[in-house]
């Protein structure tokens, strides 16, 4: 019986010790992964670089937006059905843009068969932004070190920067760094995408300005320049300022309600 009694307390005591030694080793996980977070968050708020401007792209930005403006003064004399056939193509583009490369490529959200994904890479095509593999990297990191400096359009750089001045310097180092840490393989592994990224051009070229441009012409004897102008620029540049806009406005005066200083999340956008 004394035996006994001696086994079952050294059974105990041995338990109790292998207990103490999973709490301390969980413990140690825990603070070695929140010293790896600690890093993470301090290399992405690394200091201030002097940017790199892309004159190109300012030039291109620049005059891109001074067409759409200039598309404003031919809506009165353009036809009724043209404004409202731009307004649907440019809704087309939104729903490629927030169904598709949005919340399906980047998100993966929703399942989609062959017809329905190609149906939203040819809306992603109408947008005429970027290729699939370049917007799903940059929304990834952009979501795991959202506002820091390895976030594409980092609002703590300013309003504008959010919104267009990132397109118009080179990136900073700690995106390009966070970039290739992103696991893309779903992205990349995908044949249809491959082949949506090899003939990126043409298709932008077709879906997103010749198409959209030429309907109007052919269909009700539209005027070419009218609808260049109104349906080609500007509806482009409406576009793709509503794009912007997510990452400008939600970012700069959103909240998130666990962290209010940390701004990417805005219910009214």
């Amino acid at each position: 019986m004394g035996e006994t009694v001696t086994e079952t307390k050294t059974k105990t005591e041995t338990d109790a010790t292998f207990e103490q030694q999973q709490t301390i080793r969980m413990k140690d996980m825990v603070r070695k992964r929140e010293k790896s977070i600690m890093a993470e968050e301090e290399s992405s708020q690394s200091p201030y670089l002097k940017p790199k401007i892309l004159w190109f792209n300012v030039i291109f930005l620049v005059v891109l937006h001074g067409l759409a403006v200039r598309g404003l003064f031919y809506l009165p004399t353009t036809k009724f059905h043209t404004v409202i056939y731009a307004y649907f193509v440019a809704t087309i583009a939104g729903f490629g843009l927030t169904a598709g490369i949005h919340r399906y490529f980047a998100h993966r959200s929703f399942k989609a068969k062959l017809p329905m994904k190609i149906l939203l890479l040819a809306c992603y095509s109408v947008s005429g932004q970027n290729t699939v593999p370049d917007w799903v990297r940059d929304h990834r990191v952009h979501h795991k070190f959202s506002d820091t400096n390895a976030d594409p359009h980092n609002v703590n750089r300013g309003f504008f920067f959010a919104h267009i001045g990132w397109l118009m310097q080179q990136k900073h180092p700690e995106v390009s760094r966070r970039g290739k840490t992103i696991d893309m393989s779903d992205i990349t592994n995908d044949p249809l995408i491959r082949f949506h990224t090899k003939y990126f051009t043409p298709l932008k070229l077709l879906l997103c300005f010749i198409l959209p441009i030429a309907i109007p012409v052919l269909a009700w004897n539209e005027n070419f320049i009218e609808s260049l102008f109104v349906v080609g620029f500007l509806r482009y540049v409406y576009t793709l300022n509503i794009v912007w806009s997510v990452n400008s406005f939600a970012h700069f005066w959103g909240t998130k309600p666990y962290d209010k200083y940390v701004a990417y999340y805005n219910i009214v956008v």
